[in-house]
């Protein structure tokens, strides 16, 4: 048996595990005012990620 899986990714949207702790969060935003070039794009993508996980099927 074969499967074909298509993921499609935004690379601007970093992958969160399903329950990240405060010490993670604090990470992620200490590594982003470090300098990354696509900030305000991956805070954007990481919010709506979450945003999407507390109310499914809202755009």
């Amino acid at each position: 048996m074969f499967v074909v899986l298509e993921v499609k990714t935004d690379p601007e949207v970093p992958p969160l595990p399903p329950h990240i702790t405060l010490q993670q969060a604090k990470n992620f935003s200490l590594a982003l005012m470090k300098g990354d070039r696509n900030e305000s794009g991956v805070i954007k993508g990481a919010a709506r990620q979450v945003l999407e996980t507390i109310q499914p099927g809202k755009e």
